[in-house]
């Protein structure tokens, strides 16, 4: 699956799927490329480094809206067993609204927890509903 890629990410992507080629090639025709790979990375990783330390507003505001950004549910499905997410309205149902709200019940060793959060719905077609509601 294709991800968005952001203007400013464009020169990382091409460097990525220059590894990749590398890798590729490696697997199927035997030829070590590790050197090469090794330094396309570090390249790769200064310049990641490099841009997001001099970051315009704009860029800023870009990666906060990112729809590929972690959502609060993935940092608690990474951290959490038993997770069991809880929600929809007072009528026991989903609405389509712009804003969902979780509300979370996840064990972390012996102890359970509750876990809150509301966030805006990634799809832009539930959002348009919404505001014309």
């Amino acid at each position: 699956m294709a991800r968005l890629c952001l203007e400013f990410e464009k020169p990382f992507v091409k460097l990525e799927e220059q590894i990749h080629e590398l890798e590729e090639r490696q697997r199927q025709g035997g030829v070590d490329s590790s050197a090469e790979i090794r330094d396309i990375r570090k390249s790769l990783l200064a310049m990641i480094r490099h841009k997001y330390a001099a970051l315009s507003a704009w860029e800023v505001v870009q990666i906060a809206r990112h729809p590929d950004r972690p959502q609060t549910t993935d940092y608690i499905e990474a951290f959490v067993k038993d997770f069991k997410e809880i929600h929809g309205d007072r009528l026991f149902r989903d609405e389509v609204v712009s804003v969902i709200e979780h509300l979370a019940l996840p064990r972390y060793g012996l102890l359970q927890y509750l876990v809150t959060d509301a966030m805006q719905k990634a799809d832009p077609d539930a959002r348009k509903l919404a505001a014309a509601a």
